[in-house]
């Protein structure tokens, strides 16, 4: 399920909390005037701040949009691409589905 807003801040907070960087890869940036799509492998991959493995990875789906200021900021984003996952649960720190 999407989530916007608050929902979308709580959800990516929960994967910056594992403490853990997150490395990315660029696949694919297409662009179309100020519309961007972007195909990005990532990956977070170490030990979490209660000394417990964390592994979480995926390929994302974004699109980006250049604003009036010449900044890209996204207008979607995609952290599983096309995979039938979500974003990390507050539970644990894997992939729901």
């Amino acid at each position: 399920m999407p989530v916007t807003g608050p929902d979308l801040h709580a959800a990516n907070s929960r994967l910056q909390d594992l403490g853990i960087p997150i490395r990315v890869s660029p696949r694919h940036v297409y662009r179309n005037g100020d519309l961007a799509l972007l195909i990005v492998d990532w990956i977070i991959d170490g030990t979490g701040r209660d000394g417990q493995p964390v592994r979480v990875e995926g390929t994302a789906t974004d699109v980006a949009r250049r604003g009036s200021d010449g900044r890209w900021r996204y207008a979607i984003d995609n952290p599983f691409g096309t995979a039938s996952r979500q974003l990390v649960s507050e539970a644990t720190a894997e992939p729901t589905s």
